[in-house]
């Protein structure tokens, strides 16, 4: 698996001659294109060492079904690289599908990522990414500051010591959250528009991990309570401070000379960045080059993104994915993954009820999010950092893995409970393929789901910090 010793996904060593390896996957017409396969044999070269094999394939993106599985080959990781005009909503719900299509069971059979951006320059931004770990954050909800050095939240929930009815007038209250230089920041409270907090944040942090919230489309992005936007427009990120100036159909400020005077750009980042858009509708749709996923990734710098391509309900993938990343430390695009895995677990266990809304709102976030981004990448929070509950490592062992849970903190104990949402977010870990799921081997308090080439920890005892708990798992024909 990729070497990431910053992660605390210890990864499981592969044997010597394994066959998984990274795929690229590029459209016939990407391939055509010397720039655009420029981005696909950078990210072959980029993973063309031990312990992979890397290989670009040119296909039809949907029907690549072949390309990608055989009785000799499994990918672990496989990018699509395509024109941004090819990243249709329908093309990611196709792409969805035939990735949990490459066996026999409903999980998805590789951890995925589609490489696209209004430029081919931007693509290979994707492509070329580094490690990214970051010590800045802006968020529009609430986020755990512990691992960030600076960090600003505009607040989605109710100020302190505000009234709801406060909330029907055009000056509510919003809550400014700050950590800088390491210390906490009395809360401010501004009433009414907060985009200028936005840009200003966004201005002097540079921030390399944006968690947002609050109404959005394919156009904009709303500041909560809806006091303001930013929004795409000639390819750049502008902000509108008044949500009345804006014309929904095109994104952009209308034509009045008040809301031309009153759009203005953000400051054009350094630094890569991950995006995660934990509980916006549509940003992740990448509709044109004029959507709001296109300027992130052409101008804001994001080479890592998980977004909605649809409207959301309860947001189980997106908020679900936000936990994996910040409080499990997976990379970005591994809690995209185990997220999908643990919503595909639930519902195979739930009863098949559409009239239960967690029933129907886990049914409607099914292929509902797309992930931008080299699949690879290790972009996540180091482990040192404080904010980690817990961590799952795996090492192989006794013709298995055995798996070591440890409480980094005082635990409380955690029962998965199906039927209801956002009660735990499982601890997982990816393993070898075998030819059959994983089987407990050895007796434990934890729950464990095991499928043919991952692990999810759903349920854990009362533990003391520094407790561990180990479990053998392997295959029932004793490999």
């Amino acid at each position: 698996m990729v070497a990431a010793a910053a992660c605390a996904y210890s990864r499981i060593e592969l044997p010597s001659g394994s066959s998984w390896h990274y795929r690229v996957v590029v459209s016939k017409s990407a391939a055509a294109d010397p720039a655009w396969r420029a981005v696909a044999n950078a990210l072959a070269a980029k993973y063309d060492k031990y312990p992979y094999s890397s290989s670009v394939v040119v296909e039809n993106l949907t029907n690549a079904t072949h390309s990608l599985h055989s009785k000799y080959s499994t990918p672990r990781y496989v990018a699509f690289v395509m024109k941004p005009e090819e990243a249709t909503a329908q093309t990611l719900f196709a792409l969805h599908a035939m990735m949990k299509s490459l066996d026999d069971d409903p999980y998805y059979d590789a951890v995925w990522g589609i490489v696209t951006g209004p430029t081919a320059e931007a693509a290979m931004r994707l492509a070329a990414a580094k490690g990214v770990h970051p010590r800045t954050a802006l968020t529009t909800t609430g986020v755990d500051f512990r691992p960030y050095d600076d960090a600003t939240t505009i607040s989605d929930a109710y100020a302190p010591d505000s009234k709801r009815e406060e909330y029907n007038k055009p000056v509510k209250p919003v809550a400014i959250i700050e950590k800088r230089g390491g210390a906490p920041a009395a809360t401010r409270i501004v009433r009414g528009d907060t985009t200028a907090e936005f840009v200003a944040a966004w201005n002097a942090l540079d921030p390399e991990l944006l968690v947002t919230s609050s109404h959005a489309s394919q156009r904009n992005l709303e500041m909560p309570f809806s006091t303001g936007n930013i929004v795409p427009r000639d390819g750049k990120l502008w902000s509108l401070p008044d949500k009345r100036l804006i014309d929904y159909a095109t994104g952009q400020a209308t034509s009045n000379a008040t809301a031309q005077a009153a759009a203005a750009p953000l400051a054009e980042p350094k630094r890569d960045k991950i995006w995660i858009a934990a509980g916006n509708c549509l940003i992740g749709d990448y509709k044109d080059n004029d959507s709001m996923a296109a300027a992130m990734i052409g101008y804001g710098r994001i080479v890592q993104f998980m977004g909605y391509v649809k409207t959301t309900w309860f947001g189980e993938i997106g908020w679900e994915t936000l936990a994996q990343f910040a409080e499990n430390r997976a990379t970005a695009s591994e809690a995209w993954y185990f997220a999908g895995q643990n919503l595909e677990r639930k519902l195979a266990l739930m009863k098949k009820d559409e009239r239960s809304m967690n029933y129907a709102g886990r049914f409607w976030d099914r292929d509902g999010t797309a992930f931008w981004g080299d699949p690879a990448l290790d972009a996540s929070l180091e482990t040192e950092r404080p904010g980690q509950p817990a961590k799952l490592t795996g090492i192989k062992a006794r013709a298995g893995i055995r798996l070591t849970f440890e409480a980094l903190e005082n635990l409380e104990a955690k029962e998965d409970k199906v039927e209801e949402v956002h009660i735990v977010h499982p601890f997982g870990i990816i393993l070898p393929r075998i030819p059959e799921p994983y089987q407990v081997k050895s007796e434990t308090s934890l729950g464990i789901f095991a499928a043919d080439d991952f692990a999810l920890v759903t349920s854990w005892p009362a533990m003391k910090k520094g407790d561990k708990l180990d479990v053998w798992i392997g295959s029932s024909r004793g490999r």
